[in-house]
């Protein structure tokens, strides 16, 4: 089964102006008083954003990622992608806080190791460290991207 998601994660009850910014958007409710505003190719075509994608991301615009950061002067962010199938793929993250980088732009590669008959990621899971930078806490026996459900989005195609 696969993942992909492109989202970015924020407080819900300060996503009124970030949505003015981003015409098109909708959020979706999360856990933990957050909520994912979904993005794709199709929302980028549709706001006339023709800026090049913010490395290591496909979806995060340089002109986005600009508006993220000025807008995380008012309350904390965090930008995730991720593509997986069958266990293997890829994802990514980013935080801002205070107009800031919180967590820096990190992508991690999983793949499956014959030898040990296990997963293995080349650079950790950038997005639980984002997530726990913008404040998410792990639920017991939960990760943070599964505490806020996640885990139970496989895409946001719908």
């Amino acid at each position: 089964m696969g993942h992909y998601v492109s989202t970015i994660i924020a407080p819900t009850g300060m996503l009124r102006n970030l949505l003015f910014e981003l015409p098109g958007a909708q959020a979706v409710p999360a856990k933990q008083g957050l909520s994912f505003i979904p993005l794709s190719d199709t929302l980028i075509d549709k706001m006339g954003d023709s800026s090049q994608p913010y490395p290591p991301f496909q979806h995060l615009t340089e002109n986005i990622e600009r508006k993220l950061r000025n807008y995380s002067a008012d309350c904390p962010i965090a930008y995730v992608e991720t593509e997986y199938f069958g266990g293997t793929g890829s994802q990514a993250a980013v935080s801002w806080i205070n107009s800031d980088i919180d967590f820096p732009a990190t992508i991690s590669e999983t793949t499956w190791d014959d030898a040990t008959q296990s997963f293995s990621h080349s650079a950790g899971r950038p997005i639980n460290q984002a997530l726990d930078c913008i404040g998410v806490e792990a639920a017991d026996g939960l990760d943070e991207f599964d505490s806020i459900g996640l885990g139970d989005v496989r895409s946001f195609d719908d």
